[in-house]
């Protein structure tokens, strides 16, 4: 148990996507291949039995590390004395490699009272649901998790921070000034007093860190009970902030409602030319050889009358994925009318399902296929997903912390890189300059700009110990991003037809 998988990880990107200075004579083609091998490969990522024997490892417990079976019993007592009610069959089947625990609320739960029962102090308990877990320790936007996050914070017990929870969950919200004030309100006057977590004295993507601050300043566990009770129904809105950024990333791919008749226009418009016998198209007039050199050309000449080549720029206020599609035409040896045509046919990109298609060659979701790791599999971006996420009564009681962060990080991926990509000047070479492209270049840029989205969103950062994350890492190192990423999820993931 010497592996350090991250650094592994990490490693790997780099060996992929190697300097081209240093490395002339690299097959970039072999690729796709490789990475597609490395991601399915069952020892590419760390399981969870994996995780809990390094943990064992690292804290040095009283247990012969050589026997999956001690350890799990060693668990077990531990377990049993903070009355745990993890059954003792899904504990052996942990150390068994048998199956990994769901990312979800109550698999979070669990994962508590696993760090509650070894007694891991706060930085172990963060590590542990990073490296071992794959998701983040602590969401402070909901009761439970502020008060386990206080609880690892000042040493208290599992059994300790239920009674909190309970209390809290069954008291009344203050709502007067009359009510009984918060000691941690005392200490300051005016803008103090009405320091709460509503909308008019805070911003909603700012409410982990006013959150956790608070948690950090409490001296016990009073103060902490009656901060909770006080703002207790704004605790309830916890993911708001991610959910306000996953729309705002929406609008810029998809195509605004208004626009809607825009694109029909289009469509008649392309229509009309595939239909027209008279008035040739032009690009109907070039061979599927010829490049998007060829049709400027031959339009410039004025051998081609009447018709005009579309560009991206035409449809700047249709969304990204619009303007991708028509730069894509211009590139494409195929003719730019059947192209765009063929992209936009029975698809309406105002629609989330269309968009998610697009973007993932699927809409259906990652399926229950066991030839790419279960971590990445698990609440996978899907019709369903999104719209359970942009359900305002939906989202205003989902914990699911693992479909919210993976949408922005897809949709994130897909903005920055398709921003990229239209920033290209639409001259006479474009099709020789995209091709000679390396946009490995800007990958430092999306990750930071990612990171920061989730971490101001209360997410973790990318971590390539994490498959999914490691694939939008992999990705933003290779020399075209978006069509590597593309590639890799048509062959991972299966075919729409089939999941019905």
């Amino acid at each position: 148990m010497k592996i350090n998988y991250t650094e592994r990880n990490e490693n790997t990107i780099k060996e992929l996507f190697p300097s081209t200075d240093d490395n002339l004579d690299f097959d970039f083609d072999s690729i796709d291949d490789r990475a597609l091998l490395y991601l399915k490969a069952s020892d590419s990522f760390k399981h969870f039995d994996e995780g809990l024997i390094q943990l064992f490892e690292l804290k040095k417990y009283n247990v012969n590390l050589n026997s999956r079976n001690e350890m799990a019993d060693f668990l077990i007592s531990k377990l049993d004395g903070i009355n745990s009610d993890i059954e003792n069959k899904t504990v052996y089947s942990w150390f068994l490699g048998e199956h990994r625990p769901k990312i979800e609320a109550g698999g979070r739960r669990k994962m508590y009272e696993i760090c509650f029962a070894l007694e891991l102090a706060l930085k172990d308990t963060i590590w542990f649901f990073k490296h071992v877990y794959c998701d983040r320790a602590f969401n402070y936007h909901t009761i439970d998790e502020a008060v386990f996050y206080y609880a690892f914070s000042n040493g208290l017990s599992y059994e300790k921070s239920l009674k909190i929870i309970d209390t809290v969950t069954k008291s009344d919200t203050i709502h007067t000034k009359d009510s009984k004030e918060c000691s941690i309100f005392k200490e300051n006057n005016s803008r103090d007093k009405n320091r709460t977590l509503s909308n008019s004295n805070l911003s909603v993507s700012h409410y982990t860190f006013f959150i956790k601050k608070e948690l950090d300043k409490m001296k016990s566990t009073d103060e902490l009970t009656d901060f909770l009770i006080e703002n207790k129904d704004n605790f309830k809105a916890w993911n708001q902030s991610a959910v306000k950024t996953i729309r705002e990333i929406l609008s810029e791919i998809t195509v605004p409602a208004d626009k809607k008749s825009k694109i029909d226009m289009l469509k008649r418009r392309l229509n009309k030319r595939s239909q027209d016998n008279n008035t040739l198209d032009t690009t109907n007039r070039i061979s599927s050889n010829n490049s998007a050199t060829d049709k400027n050309s031959l339009l410039n000449t004025g051998k081609i009358k009447n018709q005009s080549i579309i560009y991206p720029s035409d449809y700047d206020d249709c969304g990204l994925i619009i303007q991708e599609i028509i730069f894509d035409s211009l590139i494409n040896s195929d003719p730019q009318t059947e192209f765009i045509k063929d992209l936009l046919q029975n698809r309406n990109y105002t629609k989330n399902a269309s968009v998610l298609r697009y973007i993932l060659t699927t809409s259906k979701g990652a399926g229950k296929s066991d030839k790419i790791p279960y971590i990445l599999r698990n609440s996978f971006p899907s019709k369903k997903t999104m719209s359970d996420i942009l359900s305002d009564e939906k989202i205003a009681v989902s914990k699911s912390y693992d479909s919210i962060r993976k949408m922005i990080i897809l949709l994130e991926f897909y903005r920055f890189f398709a921003s990229v990509k239209l920033s290209f000047n639409y001259d006479d070479n474009l099709q020789n300059s995209y091709i000679n492209a390396d946009f490995s270049q800007y990958a430092q840029s999306f990750i930071d700009e990612t990171n920061y989205i989730l971490y101001d969103c209360g997410y973790e950062d990318l971590y390539a110990g994490n498959p999914y994350d490691w694939i939008f890492l992999c990705s933003a190192h290779a020399k075209k991003p978006l069509e590597f990423f593309k590639f890799c999820f048509s062959e991972l993931l299966p075919d729409e037809k089939a999941q019905k």
